[in-house]
């Protein structure tokens, strides 16, 4: 019994390595008092590009708002709502530049631009990047439902195709 236990966490972490590489991007958003979900999609439009110096860049990485699923039709469309789906389609990282496992960038979301740091990590022919958004920053302010509230800091982990 002990081996196939053995066996079948070894099955279970190499599924979930390999899922991990996957393009789309996952935010992680936590709630108050207690609990968390995600948002996710894998339609990311768009690549990283690597330089013959090692740096990164990216002139436009693109997730459809209608891509994004959070697990809960009704939540599905609150989310979609509050990004105002109908009159700002995307989500779009505008620029990217980074170097050495660090990078800045801008994202545009309902309209509003702001710039971001981010971490990445190179996965064979992908990177993925790991950064933290403040959804004040977008005017996306007093969600919560039945006492449970959205936390302000979101972070967001995009994996996208390396050329």
């Amino acid at each position: 019994m002990k081996k196939l236990s053995v066996f079948f966490i070894l099955v279970l972490m190499s599924t979930t390595s390999l899922f991990a590489a996957d393009k789309g991007i996952v935010v992680d958003v936590s709630l108050s008092p207690a609990g968390s979900f995600q948002i996710k999609s894998a339609k990311v439009k768009g690549k990283m590009v690597k330089s013959g110096d090692g740096k990164i860049r990216s002139d436009g990485l693109k997730v459809s708002v209608r891509s994004l699923k959070t697990g809960i039709d009704m939540r599905d469309d609150h989310l979609k709502k509050r990004l105002m789906h109908k009159k700002f389609k995307k989500v779009e990282i505008v620029k990217a530049i980074g170097a050495k496992g660090r990078g800045v960038g801008i994202i545009l979301v309902k309209g509003i631009k702001k710039k971001f740091k981010f971490s990445y990590k190179e996965m064979g022919n992908m990177i993925k990047a790991k950064f933290k958004l403040s959804l004040k920053d977008f005017k996306i302010k007093d969600l919560s439902y039945m006492g449970v509230g959205v936390e302000d800091k979101v972070t967001v982990i995009a994996t996208v195709p390396l050329k």
